[in-house]
């Protein structure tokens, strides 16, 4: 795309770990001390920079390859390409791993440390959710963790709890979280980068996560109970980059553009011909294609890596997705929403469902406006289940609730572009939708291998693990 490199300040962040064992605490000889993640300073002083850890292990190199893995992206050149082939080794998810336990959970938990004392209840809730995410996205991806031994400087080698007992504690430490959230005691730092420290939008988050982890583990009631208290507005969304923030920008602008031009194309991806195919009396997929992805036929005069790219261009009227100043949701009110849907859907309320479903596309409706402002008038009508029925417009010729669910998984999946998330649920739902694989001879992955740093390091690590073989709660 076109050329604007002179035009940018870059700030970018500095993520890289070196090789470690780092589900224990402790990190390797001479990496002890991160700019981004100080652990000798005050609790208020460490909140930015693990904010921005959990910016970069949900928005860097794991949603990038997972995106691959499921056709929102292709891979176009040198390692990339054998992601788009799904050659990778174990070597390649000790990044992601490293973020997560060293960047994200330990830092939480020195917080923790240093919050008790002073009964600064609130905080630690704060830093209890952000914990809880990094958990539950761990174990979505790798199964079986170190969670109860986990960050804990007495134990080299941490066992690995087997994943749905990990579900379970992740429950109770978001329960916990909420609860301290709700004290009233203490006060959530004013540098707090995601919510301004409003408790309030924290509470919501912490349910919109309880909801994706029933779900995970096919607890329906519950995961329908949870969305009720969740995200509820698209106000408090949790946004991995603030738009116009010095402290930080896209994470995908930032590969794209930046840093690995040309890595990542949308040439061969699934679901741009999706949207091109998904259109009936109610719905127009014109807008979210066009926000989305880029094309030279859509906007003439850019420079482009492939026939089609994901959309950071922000030259083209600013409605690149992944614009240096656009802001990407990794958990939303859109999600929260066909959580709803779907958990109701398989409770048989699928008047509910339906309902949720379509708080969900008015909602994945007014970001498109926010992008495109209005110029085109494409968007989304609500449903009525008469429409799931044989011979209605959103009918697949089975029942009226399978089409309806059908729908909602793949709403979910055009949702999750850009995050980990549209991975875990394609892998969670056995692929109903029918994502095709990206080659003639290997199925989609189904997980991500543990990673060589931990094989390394850590007796424990589950040996003998490929990317056919799904997690234990997908089995």
């Amino acid at each position: 795309m076109k050329n604007i490199k002179n035009t940018l300040v870059v700030t970018a962040l500095s993520a890289g770990l070196a090789a470690g064992t780092w589900s224990c605490q402790s990190v390797v000889e001479g990496h002890e001390v991160s700019p981004n993640a100080p652990t000798n300073v005050a609790a208020e002083q460490m909140l930015l920079g693990t904010e921005l850890a959990l910016n970069v292990a949900m928005q860097g190199e794991a949603a990038r390859m997972s995106g691959i893995f499921v056709g929102y992206f292709t891979g176009a050149d040198r390692q990339y390409i054998s992601y788009e082939d799904y050659a990778v080794t174990s070597g390649d998810f000790n990044g992601f791993w490293g973020s997560a336990y060293a960047g994200v959970i330990k830092n939480c938990r020195v917080m923790q440390e240093k919050l008790t004392p002073l009964n600064n209840r609130m905080f630690i809730g704060v830093t209890q959710v952000m914990e809880a995410y990094a958990f539950g996205t761990l174990t979505s991806l790798f199964g079986d963790i170190p969670f109860s031994e986990a960050i804990n400087d007495d134990i080299a080698a941490p066992a690995f709890d087997g994943q749905v007992s990990v579900y379970a504690g992740i429950q109770t430490i978001l329960d916990d979280a909420i609860a301290n959230l709700q004290s009233g005691a203490g006060s959530i730092p004013s540098g707090d980068l995601y919510y301004g420290s409003n408790a309030a939008s924290w509470v919501e988050l912490a349910y919109s996560l309880k909801a994706r982890y029933y779900l995970h583990v096919g607890d329906y009631a519950n995961a329908l109970t949870a969305a009720g208290s969740g995200i509820s507005s698209a106000g408090t969304n949790l946004m991995g980059n603030i738009a116009n923030s010095v402290r930080g920008w896209n994470l995908f602008f930032q590969f794209m553009y930046w840093d690995r031009e040309g890595y990542m194309t949308a040439s061969d991806a699934y679901l741009p011909t999706l949207l091109a195919a998904r259109s009936n009396a109610k719905t127009d997929e014109l807008d979210r294609d066009l926000v989305y992805y880029a094309r030279e036929s859509d906007y003439p005069g850019g420079t482009y890596s492939g026939s089609i790219d994901p959309n950071w261009d922000p030259y083209f009227i600013g409605i690149g997705y992944f614009g240096y100043l656009s802001s990407i949701p990794m958990i939303s009110y859109a999600e929260t929403q066909l959580i709803a849907a779907e958990a109701a859907n398989r409770e048989g309320d699928d008047l509910t469902a339906v309902t949720h479903l379509n708080n969900a596309r008015n909602a994945n409706a007014n970001m498109l406006l926010g992008f495109t402002g209005g110029l085109y008038g494409s968007g989304y009508q609500d449903y009525l289940l008469t429409d799931f029925a044989p011979g209605g417009i959103a009918a697949d010729g089975t029942s009226t609730s399978n089409s309806l669910l059908l729908e909602i998984l793949e709403e979910a999946y055009i949702t999750h572009y850009g995050t980990i998330e549209g991975f875990v649920d394609l892998n969670r739902t056995d692929n109903a939708i029918g994502v095709p694989s990206r080659t003639a001879t290997k199925a989609i992955p189904q997980r991500f291998l543990y990673p060589q740093a931990e094989l390394n390091n850590n007796s424990n690590t589950p040996t003998g693990i490929t990317l056919d073989d799904p997690t234990p709660v997908n089995q």
